[in-house]
């Protein structure tokens, strides 16, 4: 996979993480402000670079599709989600490794 989609597939990643709450390396009693802040980063209507919906564009996803399946989820549901990409994407570093090739898999199989 191309280096800038693997940026912006982790960028997409972390908002995720964000909004569940999951990995946060703060107090905890910051964590509702961030989870505002990602949340209306979802919800923007922005098309600038960066932004929730240039980045699905970026990575061939539709942002409605995403919106839907992020914001409409439980934390649990968000880290389960993330734990299934995270496996996607070990067994896909495995084999590629045997093969001797490197690839990220498709955020669009985790959302």
């Amino acid at each position: 996979m191309n280096p800038e989609l693997v940026l912006w597939s982790r960028v997409l990643l972390q908002a995720i993480w964000d909004l569940a709450g999951i990995k946060l390396k703060m107090p905890k009693s910051e964590a509702p402000r961030l989870q505002r802040r990602t949340r209306a980063w979802f919800d923007s209507r922005d098309t600038s670079p960066g932004s929730f919906i240039w980045i699905c564009h970026i990575l061939s996803l539709d942002p409605a599709t995403v919106r839907r399946h992020v914001l409409t989820k439980k934390a649990e549901e968000l880290e389960a989600l993330i734990t299934r990409h995270a496996l996607a994407r070990d067994a896909q570093r495995e084999r590629e490794g045997e093969a001797g090739v490197t690839a990220e898999p498709e955020l669009s199989e985790a959302v």
